[in-house]
């Protein structure tokens, strides 16, 4: 696929900017199968370090009702550099959406101002979500997780061994 660099500009990355592989993940917090893709990615830049990134770009579905909300959470947990535990948080206690306030999923993911996320729920939009929306559709994203991994789609929650051999593959590349 091409086109899909600017991808990184629209979520969050993790890892170096300059790494020889870029993953790219359309995700959902309510996903269940998103979940799974994260504790693989986890793994994936255990093993690799600086050689590859991980970006998250929000992809809520539709039939997910309390994604959009998430996605504001992480956006707010974000802005005090909490978002990859934000995520985690939410994924980690998905069973609770919808039972357990924003407020509580940022404490526990380590946000410090909690009051400053407060107001920061109340005055976001869903520009994160739309955006993500937006650069996901013209490339065929249809569900979550999307991932691509320098350009390459994958669709659903791509076991470790294939995402292994594809950036084994691509690293070995000059």
């Amino acid at each position: 696929m091409t086109n899909w660099e600017h991808l990184t500009a629209v979520g969050h990355t993790e890892g170096r900017a300059d790494a020889r592989v870029k993953v790219v993940e359309f995700g959902d917090l309510e996903c269940p199968y998103c979940k799974r893709s994260r504790e693989t990615m986890k793994v994936i830049l255990a093993r690799y370090g600086d050689r590859v990134s991980h970006t998250f770009v929000h992809y809520p579905l539709p039939s997910h009702r309390f994604a959009r909300p998430a996605a504001r959470a992480a956006e707010c947990a974000g802005a005090q550099d909490r978002f990859s535990a934000m995520v985690d948080e939410v994924y980690r206690k998905q069973d609770s959406l919808g039972l357990k306030s924003w407020t509580s999923y940022a404490a526990d993911a380590g946000v410090l101002d909690t009051a400053e996320f407060k107001r920061c729920i109340q005055g976001i939009g869903d520009s994160a979500a739309e955006r993500g929306l937006r650069a996901g559709r013209p490339l065929g994203v249809r569900g979550t997780p999307t991932i691509l991994v320098n350009g390459l789609r994958f669709y659903g929650a791509v076991p470790e061994p294939a995402l292994v051999r594809t950036i084994d593959s691509l690293l070995a590349r000059k």
